[in-house]
């Protein structure tokens, strides 16, 4: 198993037999009801992720579905609505393109005192604050 497959799955089990989400195929999207969950994992010294535009496109395409950004950032979860990070944080016009893995955003996290940001890595002046969750709190938000 590569560190790339070991990374996708910290804390996955949480998601699925705690907070009783289910993963589609196999992506970065879990979903639960109407709920639908992009939770990338990251698990890298530059504190880096991505999102592939088919995430983005499967979540826009799914009606009536409450969205969540779940980011397993090693041991904890770092949680926001989608809706909003999407408009702020994933403009249409602000990705990259590689054979590979096709249209993406790529985002780095950092954290300041208390409170961790995301950061578009094509639009550094722009941040993103997101909040901590315990699994707990994660519990009742999906409930």
């Amino acid at each position: 198993m590569t560190v790339n497959q070991n990374s996708r799955l910290v804390n996955k089990d949480i998601l699925e037999n705690i907070l009783g989400l289910r993963q589609h195929s196999r992506s970065l999207i879990f979903l639960k009801a109407n709920t639908l969950a992009i939770s990338p994992s990251v698990q890298n010294q530059y504190n880096w992720f991505d999102i592939r535009k088919p995430n983005l496109d499967f979540y826009l395409n799914t009606p009536s579905s409450k969205g969540f950004l779940i980011i397993r950032f090693f041991d904890t979860f770092l949680v926001s609505e989608l809706e909003p990070f999407i408009k702020r944080m994933m403009p249409h016009d602000k990705f990259v393109f590689n054979k590979s893995i096709g249209p993406h955003w790529k985002f780095r996290i950092r954290k300041s005192g208390t409170t961790h940001f995301i950061y578009n890595q094509q639009n550094s002046g722009v941040s993103y604050p997101i909040k901590e969750y315990s699994v707990q709190e994660l519990k009742k938000l999906l409930n």
